[in-house]
């Protein structure tokens, strides 16, 4: 029985040191060292501030996904990645409306890259730009009316400042977020005079829109006097008292 179990050890330490040694995750497969075939069919669909890349993918068996290299407003080169599971990518971000060439490229398991097809995009007007033309002001009690349209539905933030003479600039006063097609924020907390604002949008790539300036003297809210309060009742009607219930 002894021996059994010795010759047992020895098999388990000979199976640790087979499979000891530094191991990485490696793809499926062999790298046949070959590069996928480009995409094909290519169309293009221009959005604000970016772009959808349609395009049939290569049927390589190893393929794993398509790349999109592109430079940003920045002058930075950015990329974008699809799944091998979809035939489409979005580019989206994009501060400008410049044309811009976008490199295309199939990748396979091991990293190989295919000769890149090569489109052109021409982003439209940013959502924030768009609706920073679209804001409306108008007064209310204690505040005022921030009217919108977010035609392209885009997550924008509202940022509102108002202008304070004791330290001579503009001051935030308030943030609002929406993703909206339209919509009216109530901004209020401010006082009855005459106040100096501005507006703009910005977005979740932290595009911003050009400033709103607007002049405009909130409506004078004041507390009423709950001492001059009286509860009228009507004939018949069926009654409610807080401390003596239903009756």
């Amino acid at each position: 029985m002894k021996n059994i179990a010795f010759i047992l050890l020895i098999l388990a330490a000979v199976c640790f040191a087979n499979c000891a040694g530094d191991y990485e995750a490696e793809p499926r497969g062999t790298n046949d060292g070959k590069a996928p075939a480009p995409i094909t069919n290519i169309s293009v669909k221009n959005v604000n501030g970016g772009a959808i890349i349609k395009y049939t993918p290569s049927d390589d068996v190893d393929l794993l996904y398509v790349k999109a290299i592109f430079t940003n407003t920045r002058g930075e080169q950015q990329e974008v990645k699809s799944s091998m599971y979809v035939d489409s990518l979005v580019i989206e971000g994009l501060g400008d409306t410049q044309k811009r060439e976008v490199k295309l490229y199939s990748v396979d398991r091991h990293e190989n890259y295919s000769t890149p097809a090569i489109v052109t995009i021409e982003p439209l007007t940013l959502a924030v730009v768009q609706t920073q033309e679209s804001l409306k002001v108008t007064e209310s009690f204690g505040g005022f009316f921030l009217d919108f349209n977010n035609a392209a539905r885009s997550a924008l933030s509202f940022y509102i400042y108002k202008w304070v003479d004791e330290h001579n600039e503009y001051e935030i006063h308030d943030v609002y977020s929406s993703q909206q097609e339209e919509g009216r924020l109530t901004i209020k907390g401010l006082e009855h005079k005459l106040l100096k604002l501005a507006i703009f949008v910005r977005d979740k790539w932290e595009n911003t829109s050009d400033t709103l300036y607007a002049e405009i003297t909130p409506w004078k809210e004041s507390l009423l006097d709950k001492t001059k309060f009286q509860l009228v009742k009507v004939m018949d009607d069926v009654s409610w008292d807080y401390h003596e219930g239903y009756h």
